[in-house]
């Protein structure tokens, strides 16, 4: 899923590499985004599994660079929640 989602890990406390492109645009949209940024929040992490699956289907890399720029600003505004710190107990 690639930065992006990672960005989205971080801002809801999850450990990266746990969060799939479905519960990135989730997780936004539960902070507030738009259905316009969702959408597009959606289409560009379609976009980056195209081009680490298929890349001959990709895409343009600069094209999505820019793109995730312009998301990353968007995603910063937003109100994310934290998930609660979980207790750890002592099997003991």
């Amino acid at each position: 899923c690639g930065a992006l989602c990672e960005f989205v890990a971080a801002r809801t406390s999850r450990a990266g590499g746990t969060v799939t492109r479905a519960q990135a645009v989730q997780l936004a949209r539960e902070a507030g985004a738009e259905d316009a940024l969702c959408a597009s929040l959606d289409q560009l992490l379609a976009a980056g599994e195209r081009a680490a699956f298929a890349p001959a289907r990709g895409g343009d890399a600069s094209n999505a660079r820019t793109q995730a720029a312009a998301l990353l600003q968007s995603l910063t505004r937003l109100s994310w929640k934290r998930r609660a710190a979980e207790v750890l107990e002592d099997a003991a």
